[in-house]
């Protein structure tokens, strides 16, 4: 019987490897059930990576770090996590899509100087139902128990001294939310850029909020996790 993943207490993440690739000398079966007869309660696997999905999405192209399509070996390894006893969860990067980047340029974040941000997508672009859009998938397709959505910022990673975003997405709602500008500088002392440092928390608190709560009411019970750089970091307030 399968606990709750909110009240598990030990767990292994594994964003990287093929689901058929053996792990340290064993096959991907016994290395799911010893994980379960040493207590492990949830698995963090990996249905996409910081390429994009890693199997043919409808809504985001296939991540180039991988061989292929592989859905029907995603859902093998699902099966082989349940069977073994334990909770399977997707590990997610939010802003971070290497193939959406690349296929759609008008999908990029921009930091303040209008420089795009390597390989980072900002969610006020159709990046944003895109998202929902594939974490319904990995629901759908996978029947995995969650989704742990890492990296939660609207900076997009690495934190740098140049927070975004400043794509046409952004300045227009910006502007029809505010009546100003998006800032060209971070400088606390100015008051419209205070004022878009509350927008932007707004913003993003509200996206992941519809993110939430529409994965729950298609899939209700489905745990949603969102980690973010809010404390160690010195740049913790572009999270």
């Amino acid at each position: 019987l399968m606990q709750a993943y909110d009240e598990t207490t030990f767990r292994v993440s594994e964003n990287y490897l093929l689901p058929d690739q053996p792990v340290g000398g064993v096959t991907r079966v016994e290395f799911e059930r010893t994980l379960a007869q040493c207590g492990v309660e949830a698995r963090w696997i990996g249905v996409c990576d910081h390429g994009g999905p890693r199997f043919a999405s409808k809504h985001l192209p296939l991540s180039r770090r991988v061989p292929g399509d592989l859905t029907d070996a995603l859902r093998r390894w699902v099966a082989i996590v349940h069977e073994a006893g334990m909770n399977a969860v997707t590990w997610c990067p939010i802003p971070w899509c290497e193939s959406a980047w690349e296929a759609r340029p008008d999908w990029r974040i921009l930091d303040l100087n209008g420089n795009p941000k390597p390989n980072n997508c900002c969610i006020n672009t159709a990046f944003g139902e895109a998202l929902i859009g594939v974490a319904l998938e990995f629901i759908e397709k996978f029947e995995l128990d969650g989704i742990w959505f890492d990296g939660a910022t609207f900076t997009g990673f690495p934190l740098g001294p140049v927070p975004g975003c400043k794509c046409p997405c952004c300045c227009r709602k910006f502007r029809d939310a505010t009546g100003h500008a998006v800032p060209s500088k971070v400088d606390f002392n100015e008051p419209v850029f205070r004022v878009w440092v509350q927008w932007r928390f707004d913003m993003f608190t509200a996206f992941l909020r519809r993110l939430v709560d529409t994965v729950r009411a298609q899939h209700p019970g489905t745990i949603i996790a969102i980690n973010h750089y809010h404390r160690y970091h010195p740049n913790a307030w572009h999270s």
